[in-house]
């Protein structure tokens, strides 16, 4: 969310944990994410991220490259049609156990979403050695792509081991994962749920004109922080409802004018 207001290019190597039952994994940043930065960034929009090591709680040890230009000012844009799923891609990751369970993931997902959609590949990222980390998991995370390139996610990973808790079955991480990508597209809107609030942060933000982006409906966390930008740049959105042959929808339409914020960084002597 600060990247693109940074005195210079952001280059980060980051360290520590990229997947975990609490955050969005590094995967679905990675997918449905960074699409929505590019779509805000002027001029220059190649941001990369790189997944080098991959590292489950609670030791960690993964590790991410980071890129992103600065821009001076964030463009304005309309969304308000998500268009029809096209094709589901994923990735099933292992890390410190065996192959194996990443094929019963798959295998799992696929049950579920191939009743959906025939178009459906799940990669398998097997990390063993040097670039597994300090601690054992494995998971999935799905990603729906949509004809008018917007990205649904969903995603499940396995708890952190303690004693005397339940082992954690991979073919119920896979059907979980699916269930949830299948909620996410329910939901619809234009923005994959975990980033509305940095979609509302880049709009609040942008040019002096009007933005408008149709959302499913907010989660706890973008409410709270529709009520900080409030607070902070006076920013006040008109949330409508959507209704379609005289019947409300559970999406909403975000619609606000944006502050004009400028990236005045200046070179030093």
């Amino acid at each position: 969310m600060l990247a693109p207001f940074c005195k210079n290019c952001i280059n980060l190597k980051l360290r520590g944990v990229t997947d975990n039952t609490i955050d969005p994994s590094i995967d679905r940043i990675q997918t449905a994410g960074i699409p929505i930065l590019k779509k805000f960034l002027a001029g220059d929009n190649d941001v990369v991220l790189t997944i080098c090591k991959r590292g489950a709680a609670p030791l960690g040890g993964g590790e991410i490259h980071f890129k992103c230009p600065i821009s001076r000012n964030l463009k304005t844009i309309q969304m308000q049609d998500s268009g029809m799923v096209k094709r589901i891609r994923g990735t099933a990751c292992s890390i410190r156990v065996s192959p194996a369970i990443a094929n019963r993931i798959v295998e799992s997902a696929k049950s579920v979403l191939l009743k959906f959609l025939p178009d459906v590949y799940i990669y398998i990222d097997h990390r063993r050695g040097s670039t597994s980390g300090k601690s054992p998991g494995f998971g999935v995370t799905l990603t729906a792509d949509t004809t008018r390139e917007v990205f649904f996610s969903g995603q499940a990973f396995s708890p952190l081991m303690t004693t005397g808790s339940l082992p954690c079955i991979p073919e119920d991480l896979g059907k979980e994962a699916a269930t949830k990508l299948l909620d996410e597209i329910h939901r619809n809107g234009c923005i994959d749920s975990p980033f509305q609030s940095m979609t509302a942060a880049f709009m609040a933000l942008g040019k002096k004109d009007v933005c408008k982006i149709t959302m499913g409906p907010l989660t706890p966390v973008t409410i709270q922080f529709l009520r900080d930008l409030r607070v902070f740049f006076g920013i006040v959105f008109k949330i409508e409802p959507i209704k379609e042959e005289d019947k409300i929808l559970p999406q909403v339409c975000l619609t606000c004018l944006g502050i004009g914020y400028t990236n005045i960084s200046k070179r030093t002597l």
